[in-house]
Parts: structure tokens; C-alpha cells; sequence
């Protein structure tokens, strides 16, 4: 990766309409209005406000960009690369292809990507990564990862009213790959998501707080879940379960507990009964669509409760190893 250029003086602000081209070793950009730049050399910095637009293209290299009001970032080439880039205001970034890093060129103290405000990150391709830091989204911003990878030493961290959707791609790294707090809610439809070290029992998924995780597909390498976290889980394959607090929802049918897992009735929905899952061990089952699945579930604290949720027009509950089916005394 190439390292920032510096200019020879304090500050060099640059204002480019569409069709302008910076010149070698820019210091800084400022974008506004509807003004587009196409940046295909090096800037310290650059700013876009309003519904101005920049594309960071072949050899096109920016240190710390911040994103704000309707403007939009894009990082469209294999060989272009953002640093620093935060989105605020209703701003938005849109990662192509290339690489938004803080790596080999750091901003002190900064995360190579950030959304807030209600700003927006789509990332289709290319690939977002720190050796130090968190990706955030926070304050009603949302996320939504439909191929490519973020791969950070801290994980992805979500917090306040923001939302996470994974279709495709990839999130790897920190104790958690994801960490949802506040009143966060993180989407998984497809992709994987993992900790920096699956044999080393970091998590895919923590839920803390109020968060909200709804999972219809994909592979998380680990779940974890604290407080008065809420989990749905109706499609895809998680592999384990670590329950130390909020409610998780299994969404599926013909359950089976295994190793030290038993069901017992819970409460009746709409005529539908719903089943406490007590114990560790294993808990086996299909979705609605008749796949099969397997979750170990390694702790599963009483400050917790897990749900396995039938279809209703599935009445199988089993539990190997004891009794098929405890009633709770009332």
C-alpha cells in the first residue's frame, strides 16, 4: 500500500468539479453541492458535504475522509485506498473493490471505518481491515455486507440504534467477529461471521444490552448472549451457543435434545406450545424448510431462557435420555 503524501504546505485545499483532476501529491480535498471528484492520486485529506460525490479509482489513495449530509464515498478500483473514513448525516460509503485500511498508514486513534447519524456503508467487495481497531456503526447507521470482507483485530462493533445486515461475504476478528450493544440489531441471511480464533473459543456473535440478532442463514461460528439480549434463529448454521443472559428463539421443529439437554413446555402461543430448552448439550432439530440442524449449547445460565419454538404444524418434541416431555408444575 502506498503511505500518505504530504504536501509542502500546512494545508492545500482542492474544490474539483466534475471532469477535474488533482494533480500529484494533493493535500486536501473539500467537496460540496453536487461537485464530483474522481481521485486517481494522493490526498492527506477529504471532505464531502451536500450531494457531492467522490470515486476513489486506479492509484486514487485518501488518509482520512469524512462523508456528511447526502454525500457518497465510493472505493471502486482493486488498487484504491481509503484509510480513515467516516460517515455522518446521512452520508454514505460504498466499497467496490480496493481496500478501506488503517494499515500500513494509520490514523492515530482512529478506526478505518465508521458510520453514524444515520449514514450508510454498503460493502459489495474489497475488503476493510485493522490491525488495532473496531469498525463502528453506531446512532441509527446501518451496514449492510453483501460480499467482501471486514477483518479486524477488534471485530465490528454495533451500538446505539444501528443496523447490521450480513447477506454475503465475511466478518472475522476480535473476542467477537460482531458485537451488538445498546438497542443494536444485527441481520444474518447469508455469509459467515467468526472471531479471530474459532479454536480458541472467541465468538461470532456477543449480543449485549437490548440488542436484537435475527438469523435466517449463513454460518456463525458462535454466539454469545448477555443481559436482555434478544436472538432469533429460524435458518443457517450456528455452531454453539454460550446463553448467560436475554432470551435466544429457536424457530424450527421435530426438536431433540442430547448429553444433558431437556424440553419442557413453557407457554402456549396461539395454541402452539413453546419449550424451554433446559440443560447443555446438544439440541437438534430442522428448520421450517426442513433442514437439518445441531447446536451445542455450552452454557446455559439461569438468568437466560432458550426457546425452541415448533411449527404449528409440527407436534414432535423429543428428548433423548430422559423423559420426552417434562410438564413445569403450575
Amino acid at each position: 500500500m502506498k503511505g500518505i503524501t504530504r504536501c509542502a504546505t500546512a494545508t492545500a485545499i482542492m474544490v474539483a468539479l466534475v471532469g477535474s483532476q488533482p494533480g500529484p501529491a494533493q493535500g486536501s480535498f473539500i467537496l460540496t453541492d453536487d461537485q464530483h471528484l474522481d481521485v486517481t492520486a494522493e490526498f492527506d485529506e477529504g471532505t464531502l458535504f451536500d450531494r457531492s460525490t467522490a470515486r476513489v479509482l486506479d492509484g486514487g489513495f485518501i488518509g482520512k475522509t469524512r462523508i456528511r449530509d447526502e454525500a457518497v464515498l465510493s472505493v471502486a478500483h482493486a488498487d484504491a485506498h481509503v484509510v480513515n473514513a467516516v460517515a455522518r448525516e446521512e452520508g454514505r460509503i460504498e466499497l467496490t473493490a480496493g481496500a478501506i485500511s488503517n494499515s500500513p498508514a494509520p490514523v492515530a486513534g482512529a478506526s478505518p471505518l465508521s458510520a453514524t447519524d444515520n449514514s450508510t456503508v454498503v460493502i459489495s467487495g474489497g475488503s476493510v481491515w485493522s490491525p488495532d481497531r473496531s469498525v463502528w456503526v453506531t446512532d441509527d447507521a446501518t451496514l449492510r455486507l453483501i460480499g467482501g470482507e471486514i477483518t479486524t483485530t477488534r471485530g465490528l462493533r454495533a451500538a446505539g440504534a444501528s443496523l447490521v445486515q450480513i447477506v454475503a461475504g465475511a466478518v472475522a476478528g476480535g473476542d467477537a467477529g460482531v458485537e451488538a450493544l445498546g438497542k443494536s440489531r444485527v441481520e444474518l441471511s447469508g455469509g459467515l461471521v467468526a472471531g479471530r480464533d474459532v479454536f480458541g473459543g472467541w465468538e461470532g456473535v456477543r449480543a449485549r444490552e437490548d440488542s436484537m440478532l435475527e438469523m435466517t442463514g449463513g454460518t456463525l461460528l458462535g454466539l454469545e448472549t448477555f443481559d436482555q439480549a434478544q436472538v432469533t434463529i429460524s435458518g443457517g448454521t450456528a455452531m454453539g451457543l454460550e446463553a448467560a443472559g436475554g432470551t435466544v428463539k429457536l424457530d424450527g421443529r421435530d426438536f431433540v435434545g442430547l448429553d444433558g439437554v431437556s424440553l419442557v413446555e413453557h407457554d402456549v402461543v396461539d395454541g402452539v406450545a413453546h419449550y424451554e430448552v433446559l440443560g447443555t448439550g446438544f439440541l437438534m432439530g430442522n428448520w421450517r424448510d426442513g433442514t437439518e440442524w445441531a447446536i451445542p449449547i455450552d452454557v446455559n445460565s439461569p438468568t437466560s431462557t432458550i426457546l425452541a419454538i415448533p411449527e404449528p404444524a409440527s407436534i414432535a418434541v423429543l428428548a433423548v435420555g430422559g423423559l420426552a416431555l417434562v410438564r413445569r408444575r403450575r
